[in-house]
């Protein structure tokens, strides 16, 4: 359920709970197939699962998607996305969260739409807010296909999960996935100063970058394929 105003968004997205029975936790991050709407064999999907198999090797615990999964937001695109995984982890899935970009917002007239192709074809709506051995991680899609503007109408709602965050651990860093990166995130290329700015205000100014009361923003811009976190 959404609750929707002139200028918010506010999703209803209850913490879910998992637990890997280890010491540490294995992500792996990825985002940015842009996967075609056909299901015939393609080097898009073909990517995609070279990567998974990667992080299959590597015995990662979570994957994180960015966002774009689809180059526009279609069915078949999304039925590719899953393909992938069944294809290299089979019943053995690991944790995925998933967010849109604003690739997976462009092919329909309505923003609300593409929202609900993704939530029937991913399973979970595009916020989420996972908890994984103690560690949290906000999934924060874009509010909208735009890149200058994509966060401004969901920003209320970010700096509430990481109040959240924040209350249940003070001593644990908070992971925040966005498909825009912030400034003073884990890397910042963008070419929307804006987004990053919106951003930046909701995670890294009002709780810093660094330090013991942390966020991580975990954009699909990022030096770190494979995080293991303590």
């Amino acid at each position: 359920m959404l609750g929707l105003s002139a200028c918010k968004i506010n999703p209803d997205t209850p913490m879910q709970e998992f637990t890997v029975d280890r010491d540490y936790v294995r992500v792996g991050i990825i985002s940015d197939s842009q996967l075609p709407n056909t299901m015939e064999e393609n080097e898009y999907q073909n990517s995609l699962i070279r990567a998974l198999s990667a992080f299959k090797a590597r015995g990662v615990d979570m994957v994180l998607f960015g966002g774009d999964i689809t180059d526009l937001s279609k069915s078949k695109a999304y039925d590719l996305y899953n393909a992938a995984y069944d294809k290299v982890f089979g019943d053995d899935r690991p944790i995925v969260q998933t967010i849109m970009g604003n690739h997976d917002y462009w092919g329909h007239g309505v923003a609300s739409s593409c929202r609900s192709i993704f939530k029937k074809k991913i399973g979970h709506g595009p916020w989420t807010h996972y908890v994984v051995n103690g560690y949290h991680f906000i999934g924060a899609s874009p509010d909208s296909g735009s890149m200058d503007n994509g966060y401004k109408k969901i920003a209320e709602w970010l700096r509430g999960e990481i109040d959240k965050a924040v209350a249940d651990d003070a001593g644990k860093p908070v992971f925040v996935i966005t498909h825009n990166g912030a400034r003073g995130g884990v890397r910042h290329i963008l070419s929307s100063p804006q987004a990053a700015t919106t951003i930046s205000y909701t995670v890294t100014s009002r709780y810093g970058a660094t330090g013991r009361n942390s966020c991580i923003s975990a954009t699909s811009i990022t030096d770190l394929p494979l995080c293991r976190l303590m």
